[in-house]
Protein backbone atom coordinates (compact mmCIF):
# COMPACT_ATOMS: atom_id res chain seq x y z
CA UNK A 1 0.00 0.00 0.00
CA UNK A 2 1.41 3.42 -1.05
CA UNK A 3 1.13 5.59 2.02
CA UNK A 4 -0.77 9.35 1.21
CA UNK A 5 -1.32 12.13 3.66
CA UNK A 6 -4.35 14.47 3.18
CA UNK A 7 -5.09 17.64 5.51
CA UNK A 8 -7.66 19.37 6.67
CA UNK A 9 -6.42 22.92 7.09
CA UNK A 10 -8.33 24.34 9.85
CA UNK A 11 -7.17 28.01 9.08
CA UNK A 12 -8.09 28.14 5.44
CA UNK A 13 -11.08 25.60 5.72
CA UNK A 14 -9.40 23.38 2.63
CA UNK A 15 -8.43 20.26 1.98
CA UNK A 16 -5.12 19.66 1.18
CA UNK A 17 -3.77 16.40 -0.92
CA UNK A 18 -0.24 15.61 -1.37
CA UNK A 19 1.78 16.24 1.89
CA UNK A 20 4.20 15.06 4.04
CA UNK A 21 5.02 15.52 7.46
CA UNK A 22 7.90 16.71 9.38
CA UNK A 23 9.74 14.60 12.14
CA UNK A 24 8.68 14.24 15.24
CA UNK A 25 11.86 15.79 16.45
CA UNK A 26 10.34 19.02 14.47
CA UNK A 27 6.71 18.73 15.65
CA UNK A 28 5.29 16.67 12.92
CA UNK A 29 4.05 19.40 11.21
CA UNK A 30 2.24 18.80 7.90
CA UNK A 31 3.77 20.19 4.54
CA UNK A 32 3.74 20.59 0.97
CA UNK A 33 6.47 21.67 -1.08
CA UNK A 34 5.34 23.84 -4.02
CA UNK A 35 6.58 23.34 -7.57
CA UNK A 36 8.52 26.35 -7.68
CA UNK A 37 10.20 25.83 -3.86
CA UNK A 38 14.22 25.45 -3.69
CA UNK A 39 14.60 25.52 -0.02
CA UNK A 40 12.79 24.09 3.12
CA UNK A 41 11.63 28.17 3.99
CA UNK A 42 9.26 27.65 0.92
CA UNK A 43 7.42 25.12 1.85
CA UNK A 44 4.08 25.65 2.58
CA UNK A 45 3.51 24.41 6.51
CA UNK A 46 -0.12 23.55 7.95
CA UNK A 47 0.39 23.29 11.77
CA UNK A 48 -3.61 23.72 12.60
CA UNK A 49 -4.32 20.95 10.53
CA UNK A 50 -5.83 17.39 10.98
CA UNK A 51 -3.96 14.81 9.43
CA UNK A 52 -5.65 12.09 7.52
CA UNK A 53 -4.41 8.50 6.09
CA UNK A 54 -5.40 6.55 2.51
CA UNK A 55 -7.14 3.45 3.59
CA UNK A 56 -5.15 1.61 1.04
CA UNK A 57 -8.97 1.23 -0.62
CA UNK A 58 -11.02 2.69 -3.66
CA UNK A 59 -15.14 3.35 -3.56
CA UNK A 60 -16.97 1.27 -6.25
CA UNK A 61 -16.09 4.63 -8.81
CA UNK A 62 -12.55 4.15 -8.25
CA UNK A 63 -11.85 7.14 -6.03
CA UNK A 64 -9.36 6.78 -3.13
CA UNK A 65 -10.51 6.54 0.48
CA UNK A 66 -8.88 8.32 3.26
CA UNK A 67 -10.04 8.40 6.75
CA UNK A 68 -12.98 10.94 7.80
CA UNK A 69 -14.39 10.22 4.57
CA UNK A 70 -18.61 9.45 4.09
CA UNK A 71 -19.16 6.52 2.79
CA UNK A 72 -22.59 5.84 0.86
CA UNK A 73 -23.02 2.06 1.07
CA UNK A 74 -25.65 -0.01 -0.69
CA UNK A 75 -26.02 -3.76 1.22
CA UNK A 76 -27.48 -6.59 -0.60
CA UNK A 77 -31.04 -5.72 0.56
CA UNK A 78 -30.70 -2.80 -1.54
CA UNK A 79 -30.52 -0.43 2.35
CA UNK A 80 -28.70 2.99 1.38
CA UNK A 81 -26.82 4.24 4.32
CA UNK A 82 -24.07 6.76 5.03
CA UNK A 83 -21.12 5.83 7.54
CA UNK A 84 -17.60 7.58 8.16
CA UNK A 85 -14.35 6.26 7.81
CA UNK A 86 -12.63 6.32 11.17
CA UNK A 87 -8.50 5.81 11.99
CA UNK A 88 -8.00 4.09 15.42
CA UNK A 89 -5.52 2.37 17.34
CA UNK A 90 -3.95 1.61 13.71
CA UNK A 91 -6.85 0.55 11.85
CA UNK A 92 -9.40 1.79 9.88
CA UNK A 93 -12.64 1.39 10.98
CA UNK A 94 -16.29 2.00 10.92
CA UNK A 95 -18.57 2.21 13.78
CA UNK A 96 -21.94 3.80 12.95
CA UNK A 97 -24.74 3.94 9.91
CA UNK A 98 -26.63 6.40 9.10
CA UNK A 99 -30.27 6.40 7.35
CA UNK A 100 -29.18 8.05 3.86
CA UNK A 101 -31.68 11.41 4.97
CA UNK A 102 -30.17 11.63 8.64
CA UNK A 103 -33.85 12.22 10.28
CA UNK A 104 -32.60 11.48 14.27
CA UNK A 105 -29.97 10.48 16.70
CA UNK A 106 -30.71 6.43 15.63
CA UNK A 107 -28.80 4.87 13.03
CA UNK A 108 -28.84 1.93 10.80
CA UNK A 109 -26.56 -0.77 10.53
CA UNK A 110 -25.53 -2.52 7.29
CA UNK A 111 -28.15 -5.20 7.48
CA UNK A 112 -30.60 -2.47 7.59
CA UNK A 113 -32.33 -3.16 10.77
CA UNK A 114 -32.43 -0.15 12.97
CA UNK A 115 -30.93 -0.05 16.53
CA UNK A 116 -29.85 2.18 19.36
CA UNK A 117 -26.16 1.66 19.80
CA UNK A 118 -23.35 3.01 22.37
CA UNK A 119 -20.18 3.69 20.48
CA UNK A 120 -17.42 0.83 22.48
CA UNK A 121 -14.07 0.02 20.32
CA UNK A 122 -16.07 -3.61 19.93
CA UNK A 123 -18.96 -2.26 17.82
CA UNK A 124 -16.56 -1.35 15.53
CA UNK A 125 -15.99 -3.16 12.26
CA UNK A 126 -12.91 -3.26 10.11
CA UNK A 127 -13.39 -1.43 6.69
CA UNK A 128 -11.80 -4.32 4.59
CA UNK A 129 -14.58 -6.09 5.89
CA UNK A 130 -17.48 -4.06 5.39
CA UNK A 131 -16.47 -3.64 1.60
CA UNK A 132 -16.67 -6.89 1.06
CA UNK A 133 -20.00 -7.59 2.01
CA UNK A 134 -21.24 -4.51 0.29
CA UNK A 135 -22.07 -4.20 -3.60
CA UNK A 136 -21.78 -0.77 -4.04
CA UNK A 137 -20.08 2.17 -2.10
CA UNK A 138 -18.75 5.47 -2.83
CA UNK A 139 -17.17 8.54 -1.54
CA UNK A 140 -19.76 11.33 -1.13
CA UNK A 141 -17.67 13.80 1.01
CA UNK A 142 -15.65 14.06 4.53
CA UNK A 143 -16.45 15.13 7.67
CA UNK A 144 -14.96 18.39 7.72
CA UNK A 145 -16.56 20.17 4.07
CA UNK A 146 -19.57 17.84 4.04
CA UNK A 147 -20.47 17.36 7.81
CA UNK A 148 -24.24 17.85 6.87
CA UNK A 149 -24.29 14.55 4.96
CA UNK A 150 -24.76 12.58 8.32
CA UNK A 151 -26.27 14.85 10.26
Amino acid sequence: MQIKIRVWDKDSETMIYGVGITPESDGGIPYQIPVNAHDFDQFDYYPNSIIMLYTGFKDSDGKEIYADDILEVKDSNGVICRTVVEHIEGAFVIDKWYPKEPTSVEHVNYTGEWEEIEIDIEDYEFLGVVLQHHLEFKVVGNRHEHHYLIG
